[in-house]
């Protein structure tokens, strides 16, 4: 896992950045957490959502980034105010 990550940020540096909407972005980064329960880093968030959207366009079959995202990566949303 950890080196599949260090592989997708290296990608991502040296491609000069992910294409995404930074705002959108950093709003939803406050919106998941870890498995461990903090949340993650915008370098880390950037990573997983890229590999997330590459893995669904890839798929061709309407999948979720949000599925990918919990599904492969064991990440959840926040619960606000509950």
């Amino acid at each position: 896992m950890r080196g599949t990550l260090f592989l997708l940020l290296f990608a991502l540096a040296a491609c000069g950045g992910t294409g995404l909407d930074q705002t959108s972005t950093s709003d939803e980064l406050r919106d998941w957490q870890l498995p461990t329960g903090k949340p993650p880093s915008s370098a880390e968030f950037a990573a997983l959502m890229a590999a997330c959207q590459d893995r669904v366009r890839s798929a061709g079959k309407g999948g979720s980034v949000d599925a990918c995202l919990v599904g492969d990566y064991g990440m959840r949303r926040v619960q606000e105010g509950g």
